[in-house]
């Protein structure tokens, strides 16, 4: 058998030493994948506060339910570009030993950032279908657009919130750090029922309402440009 030259460095002290090295380096994709977030962090998170300076000198002037829906789009993506994107990264790029996340006694501290980046990407998406339900509503007519628009932020908010609190109670899945990803993260999804009405919920439902509603607000704007094309303008000159 062969062994090693040095006589005070068993063969398996060296194995378990590189195992450690490539655990504290990581899956190289994970971390281009920090870096590649980091603008993406800042341009959503300065674009998100100058959209709400700018809501709010518009304000001053004059208050409509379109800047309550820009508020509403602007503050989640703050929430995750801002803050859960910064944990993210750092969480990705910081060792293992200095990773807050990661030691057991902090495992509540990750589940939470976990359900709250949940919580954050699902409240996008609504925030999304819920102002192009608004244009509709405001395009169409449709009662009273004060009190629905605000029931439509609630409810943009309040069913994420229900989704992504289901694994915190060990149901459908489970929160924790995830080692290969680095991160916090879905660590077991064991529900196959609970995986469906995810997806659902959170991408396919959102896409399928927001895509109709766009295409009826750009099909009645084509029909009141067409009947304003066909009528004269009063008072034209030959």
């Amino acid at each position: 058998m062969f062994r090693s030259n040095d006589s005070s460095v068993p063969c398996t002290d060296v194995h378990n030493t590189n195992s450690n090295l490539l655990i504290q380096i990581g899956d190289p994709q994970e971390t281009i994948r920090a870096f590649l977030t980091i603008p993406i962090a800042l341009i959503g998170s300065l674009g998100s506060c100058g959209s709400l300076w700018s809501i709010w000198h518009d304000s001053l002037h004059q208050k409509t339910t379109a800047n309550l829906m820009f508020v509403n789009m602007s503050i989640a993506t703050l929430f995750l570009c801002g803050i859960h994107n910064s944990m993210a990264i750092y969480t990705i790029l910081t060792p293992f030993e200095n990773d807050i996340f990661r030691y057991p006694q902090n495992d509540g501290l990750c589940q939470f950032e976990s359900f709250f980046y949940w919580v954050c990407l699902c409240a996008c998406s609504n925030s999304h279908v819920v102002t192009a339900l608004d244009r509709v509503h405001s395009v169409y007519r449709l009662g009273h657009r004060k009190n629905s628009s605000w029931f439509l932020v609630g409810v943009s908010w309040v069913l994420p919130v229900v989704i992504s609190a289901f694994p915190l109670f060990h149901l459908g899945g489970v929160y924790g750090f995830a080692d290969a990803a680095r991160r916090c993260a879905f660590v077991k999804m064991d529900s196959k029922a609970y995986r469906v009405a995810y997806k659902f919920i959170s991408g396919i439902i959102p896409l399928l309402l927001m895509v109709p509603c766009y295409m009826a607000v750009f099909h009645k704007v084509y029909l009141s440009q067409r009947r304003v094309q066909q009528y004269p303008v009063q008072g034209r000159k030959p």
